[in-house]
């Protein structure tokens, strides 16, 4: 065990690779089974005049931006509008937090969706996961 004098190893800051593949590992484990690299998509074919099935390479953006990616990441726990779940919420209260009486953490969102609107506005999407690996 360290000493107070003794300084913990920094953690070395993981490049955008390294949080989405950790992020997709993540997911997996909790059940997001990946659709592969390219998905189908239909395009109008003018000299036809029909549509046509067209393979399109799927994007980082796909992934992390998808519900069933955002389900198995963060999961289905209720958070209030803050984003904390209700555990968060004993553990704050264990340590002496009081919230109004009319608070109510229910009825609010699910985690994955909270988190997933949050990552859609945040700057940099990659680094908001990173803080939950």
């Amino acid at each position: 065990m360290p000493t107070s004098q003794e300084k913990k190893p920094a953690l070395k800051a993981m490049t955008n690779e390294e949080i989405l593949k950790k992020a997709i590992e993540k997911a997996v484990q909790n059940g997001y089974t990946p659709q592969g690299m390219y998905a189908q998509t239909q395009a109008y074919q003018p000299q036809t005049g029909e549509y046509e099935v067209v393979p399109t390479v799927i994007s980082s953006n796909d992934i992390i931006f998808s519900h069933d990616f955002a389900k198995a990441f963060w999961g289905n726990e209720w958070v209030d509008e803050y984003g904390n779940t209700f555990k968060e919420h004993q553990k704050e209260i264990k340590k002496g937090m009081h919230y109004p009486i009319d608070y109510e953490w229910y009825n609010k969102d699910f985690a994955w969706g909270y988190r997933l609107k949050s990552m859609i506005l945040s700057e940099d999407p990659l680094q908001y996961l990173a803080k939950f690996l």
